[in-house]
């Protein structure tokens, strides 16, 4: 064989080589990104996909089904932005929402099932409450009143096997302590 026969059966071979390459790494890519497989499904409702918004009833504890996979960690932390900062007290310095960064899941009543499902309890996570909650030793004071339908935390529940993630912006309405509340005979009427 001359040596232009061997260029050109040189060059079909790579040309070949990367046809095939260049296929089954966009055939394995695109498998990948759009093959989630955990879900986690909450008031019958089923969810793929990060930062998903759900507004939770404070009254009663909700159940969180982890589905496709039997091996998880949860975490919350704070879901900062600038709707929801907020300046606080600790010790009589001023604290700013915005700079906790840490894990905050032992601030919140969590229990877990062997089904794979856990229950998160709001009724007792006042926004002040989670707070002193996380600084135990400090006073925790002029914590504002929480707006609602606005999430001051993201709870993120990862697959430990394939580092799969989905995080729900925990939109709850917010107990509020209330204290002293006096009604006026005059105001009621039976």
């Amino acid at each position: 064989m001359s040596k232009s026969k061997y260029g050109s059966f040189f060059i079909i071979f790579v040309l070949i080589v990367l046809i095939f390459t260049s296929v089954f790494g966009i055939s394995y890519i695109f498998s990948n990104s759009t093959s989630r497989k955990m879900s986690v499904k909450i008031y019958d409702k089923v969810i793929y996909n990060d930062s998903s918004n759900i507004i939770f009833d404070n009254l009663e504890p909700i159940n969180f089904q982890v589905i496709g996979t039997d091996n998880y960690n949860i975490k919350i932390i704070p879901h900062v932005s600038s709707e929801n900062d907020f300046s606080f007290k600790v010790n009589e310095e001023d604290v700013w929402f915005s700079y906790i960064l840490d894990d905050m899941t032992f601030c919140f009543d969590i229990t877990y099932y062997d089904d794979k499902s856990f229950d998160l309890d709001f009724r007792d996570n006042s926004l002040e409450n989670v707070l002193s909650l996380y600084y135990p030793y400090y006073k925790i004071s002029e914590v504002p009143t929480p707006k609602n339908n606005v999430s001051y935390f993201d709870l993120i529940i990862e697959d430990k096997e394939s580092d799969e993630q989905i995080t729900i912006a925990l939109n709850s309405l917010m107990s509020i302590r209330v204290n002293n509340i006096e009604l006026s005979d005059e105001v009621l009427s039976l």
